[in-house]
Parts: structure tokens; C-alpha cells; sequence
């Protein structure tokens, strides 16, 4: 997850080197609150953070920080959602 100090999600894992053209992408993806993309933007930090160097650095702080808020995002829509539902159930 180290590539001159910077973060990132994607790696090729035949070269270890960082895969900027999909982070890019899914990053593009997540902008437009693609349901899928902002999910695996938040499992591909996780990912790195667990599976990576096992430490916590403080240049992670950064990834964290951004993470926490894209988490309070997602639930508060999801919770949103649940609620519309119950109040409205959809007819089978």
C-alpha cells in the first residue's frame, strides 16, 4: 500500500505495483454514488488495512479518516431506505 508515501486500493499482483487505472475508475464510480463501487471502495480499504502491513502508520489516517465519513454516508442512506420500506411495503 506504499508507493512513495501515497495511499491507494488496487494493486496488479503479478508487478506489486499499484493499478491507478482502477483505483481511478472506482473512484469516478463512487462520485456518482454507485451503489456497488462505493462498497468496494470501502472493502478494498478495508482490505488493505487488515491484509496489508498489519500496522497501523499514520499515513493511514488519512484513508481512515475519509472511510469513517463514507461508512456514516452509506449507513444513513441504507437506514433511510429501511424506513421508506417499512412504511411502505412493497406487495408480492
Amino acid at each position: 500500500m506504499n508507493d512513495l508515501g501515497l495511499l491507494y486500493l488496487h494493486e496488479d499482483y503479478q508487478t506489486g505495483n499499484p493499478n491507478r487505472k482502477k483505483d481511478a475508475k472506482l473512484a469516478k464510480e463512487a462520485q456518482k454514488y454507485q451503489p456497488k463501487a462505493v462498497l468496494e471502495l470501502i472493502y478494498q480499504a478495508r482490505c488493505n488495512l487488515f491484509h496489508g502491513t498489519k500496522g497501523f502508520e499514520e499515513r493511514q489516517r488519512v484513508l481512515l479518516d475519509n472511510m469513517s465519513v463514507l461508512i456514516e454516508f452509506v449507513t444513513q442512506k441504507v437506514l433511510e431506505k429501511l424506513k421508506q420500506d417499512l412504511r411502505y411495503p412493497v406487495a408480492v
